[in-house]
């Protein structure tokens, strides 16, 4: 006879993947709107996506990009945390275009919040329906989603709920593994580049 699985479990597992399948939902949905200009589209037009179309050029050559005499009056790249050219999902950029590379970026760090979200959500002993609403709300909130132009401010906000649930796991059971999963966790948000968002996280 084949087993049944428990429906507590299917339900667990439903209710996990349901944020990240929202931030899907959201993403096909917005494609679907016509594009306008908006204030942040300057940065992207003119800092973001110049920057990772050179990035993705250097790291297709198998190297991180320096200085640039194109952007301002020349800007030494590597040094600017707020471009993140070190932080690591980055190298997107070097194996597809800039357009693809910057909405697989964009609906993974929603996701990924969405999903971390819900996980801090059942730690702080909510149940399943509570922490999969909150979850969803993360992953289709226009606030999040409008950060899309700013490429390191929606990845390193992305990483705040993932910081607070390896913190709420550290502080519920201390080990070394688990202080090196935060601190991991916080090395990534400040390779993301958006220096304020990290010390509001820290905070």
């Amino acid at each position: 006879m084949p087993i049944e699985r428990p429906r507590t479990t299917v339900a667990a597992v439903a209710a996990l993947l349901l944020p990240a399948a929202m931030a899907v939902a959201a993403r096909a949905w917005i494609a679907t709107l016509p594009a306008r200009w908006s204030l942040e589209s300057y940065d992207r037009f003119f800092i973001f996506t110049p920057f990772q179309d050179r990035l993705g050029r250097a790291l297709a050559r198998g190297y991180v990009p320096l200085w640039n005499p194109l952007l301002g009056l020349g800007i030494y790249e590597a040094a600017d945390p707020n471009l993140s050219p070190l932080y690591p999902p980055n190298l997107l950029f070097g194996l597809c275009s800039v357009a693809r590379a910057e909405e697989l970026l964009t609906l993974g760090h929603v996701a990924l919040a969405a999903t971390a979200a819900f996980l801090l959500a059942r730690r702080c002993s909510l149940g399943l329906a509570a922490a999969a609403a909150t979850g969803t709300l993360v992953a289709t909130t226009n606030t999040l989603h409008s950060l899309a132009s700013w490429t390191s401010m929606l990845a390193t906000f992305a990483w705040t709920p993932v910081a607070f649930l390896m913190a709420r796991r550290l502080a519920d059971r201390p080990t070394a593994s688990r202080t090196v999963q935060l601190a991991g966790v916080l090395a990534l948000q400040i390779l993301a580049g958006y220096l304020q968002l990290h010390l509001y996280t820290v905070l």
